[in-house]
This record gives C-alpha cells, structure tokens and sequence, in this order.
C-alpha cells in the first residue's frame, strides 16, 4: 500500500518511515512483538519491545527485527537506548544504511520492475530526468564559457546558467508521481485506498460506520499508519472504544498500547535523530576542511 502511494518528497514505487512503523504495528498486531514499559521517573514511561516469535515471518519482516535487536538490553529492544545510540554518527549511519537496505529488499521482492509497470507509467518521470540532467551540462557549459571566454553581457549569462542549474535541480528532485503515470489498474488501485484513507481521517464517517470488533480497530490503525493518518484512528479508538481510557481494557490491547506510550512516535524520532546526527557530522567534517584551508593560506602568507 505504502509504495504505490505517492505523496510530497516520494517517488511511487518507493516506500517511507510510514511503512517502516506500519510493519512494526502489524507486528504487534499478530503476536509477533510484545509490548512492554517501566517507570523511567515520576511522569515518564520507558517503552520495550520483545521479540515474541520469528516463526512464518516474511523477509522483509525478519530483516526489520533484525535492524530493532541492534538496540536490544536484557532481551528487551529499549527505545531510550536506540535514541542514546542514534546520536552517534557511527550508529546513525548504520541505522540509516540498514533501513535504505530494507526499502531496496522489499521493492527488489515485492515491487520489481515488471510488477511496478503495471500500476505505474514512468516513462514522463524518465524524461524529465534526462531534461534535468541535460540543463545541468547546458548550466556548466554555459557558466565556464563566461567565466574562461569573458563574454560580454556575462551577467547575463551567468544568470541564463543559474536558470539552467535551478531548472535541472528541480527536475531531478521532483517526485515521479508528477513526470509520470499512473496506469489504469494503478489508478484504481491507489483511488481505492485514497478513498479509505479519507475515510479513516474523517471521524464522524468511523463514529457513524465503526469496526464491528477490536480486531478490525486494529487492522485499521495499522492501514492508518501507512497512510500516514495514525492520529485520527488513534484518537478515534480511544474515544468511541475505551470511552477515552475510562475503559481499562485498553491496557490488554498491545498494539493500542504502542501507541499510547509512545512507540509510534519513538519510530518517528529515531529517523529525525539520525538523521539530525549525520547533518551535523557532515557540517564538522565541512567546516574542518574549510577550516584546514584557512590555515593552510595563513601559514603561505
């Protein structure tokens, strides 16, 4: 579901963190995961997952436990430690390779080439990546022709491979869900889960047509979560389900449980902190060299 959707900053075909914490949930949500915290101070919770079973799991499914055991204490995956970790340049490099892994396994198995193609159309989406690739020479060939032959009016020229250079980016950038197509049975497809998606956000439309069991509620927070609408189900659940947690039954619920402690959004925190981590690695490592050039002139001079 999560890879055919299109959506800002991501080509059709790929999948995102969404995807990433819908597996997860879906985990929990067969048995697969357990869910588990301790009071970590007088008004926080620490949240653990265990590893319940392996058995009958997908690849893609055994390769994301594998990713979570990296931040195993005492047989618990502890996210305060995975956060701990993730702030590590090492760490977050590695948490970010093994997840980009991830994403490249489950497309190569479940989304290859002759799959893909008939739900989506990339020929446009190819097109305008050679069009950017080609505005980028034009924008360098044209750039080194004004600085090297000192042509007259070479502000202008300068600004026509600026125009060039910023066009040729924004091509190359740009989601293929806007170069390309979708094909007639991936229309259908994604309008079909469009449609559901808005179901699932629109709270009146699940107060007047709610699930008939907790385990659908489930199934549809899990749905929700690749869609990127967990919120609105979540917020639903707890009202129309455990009458806004007066109902303790709530705390038998696992997959609930995830998310009202704040599993969910440790997922979510993790992606931003490695990737917070790698952003100021690579500034030191820029301003170092720039640094090191700096002293390197003073010494000459």
């Amino acid at each position: 579901v999560n890879a055919l959707m299109s959506g800002f900053g991501k080509n059709v075909g790929d999948l995102d963190q969404k995807a990433f914490q819908a597996t997860i949930m879906d985990l929990i949500n067969r048995g697969k995961l357990g869910v588990d915290s301790e009071e970590d101070t007088e008004f926080t919770k620490t949240t653990f997952l265990t590893v319940k079973s392996t058995d009958g799991l997908e690849r893609y499914e055994r390769e994301l436990i594998d990713i979570l055991r990296t931040y195993e204490l005492n047989g618990r995956i502890s996210f305060s430690y995975m956060q701990d970790c993730l702030r590590e340049e090492y760490q977050a490099r590695a948490y970010q390779d093994k997840y980009n892994t991830w994403c490249q396994n489950f497309k190569e198995e479940y989304l290859p080439e002759e799959v893909f193609s008939e739900y989506f159309d990339q020929t446009g989406s190819d097109y305008m990546m050679y069009f950017g690739i080609g505005a980028l020479v034009l924008a360098i060939i044209v750039g080194a022709l004004s600085i090297f032959l000192h042509f007259r009016g070479s502000f202008i020229t300068t600004i026509v491979a600026i125009f060039f250079a910023v066009v040729g980016v924004a091509c190359l950038i740009m989601p293929s869900g806007i170069g390309g197509k979708y094909t007639l049975k991936g229309k259908l497809y994604t309008e079909r889960w469009e449609k559901f998606k808005k179901f699932l956000k629109d709270y009146s439309l699940i107060k007047e047509h709610p699930p008939e069991s907790i385990a659908i509620w489930n199934k549809y927070l899990v749905y929700a979560t690749a869609l990127g609408v967990a919120d609105q189900v979540y917020k639903a659940m707890k009202l129309h389900v455990y009458g806004g947690l007066d109902n303790p039954n709530y705390t038998t619920n696992d997959l609930f449980m995830f998310y009202y402690l704040g599993g969910y959004h440790h997922i979510d925190s993790s992606f931003s902190t490695a990737s917070s981590t790698i952003s100021a690695a690579n500034n030191d490592s820029i301003g170092g060299i720039g640094g090191g050039s700096g002293g390197g002139g003073g010494g000459a001079f």
